[in-house]
């Protein structure tokens, strides 16, 4: 990233990092505000928001740690 950036590699680590934060509000707006208000506006019924919601709980280890490696990586 630092090459791509053309900046040091201090500099892009501090980048990377923060793109994986921005990356996880992003998810947990998508999953906490926006997958609900979708799954009303096209009246999904109670099965079809389980299987919506178990995938969303799935997703979410996934983006922690992907936000916990970029944060805590030694680069």
């Amino acid at each position: 990233m630092a090459t791509l950036l053309g900046r040091s590699h201090d500099r892009a680590a501090l980048i990377a990092k923060d793109l994986a934060s921005v990356r996880m509000r992003v998810f947990e707006n998508i999953a906490d505000t926006q997958l609900p208000a979708l799954a009303e506006r096209y009246a999904l019924d109670h099965a079809e928001r389980d299987r919506m919601a178990t995938w969303v709980d799935g997703a979410r280890p996934f983006m922690a740690g992907n936000q916990a490696w970029h944060l805590t990586a030694a680069r």
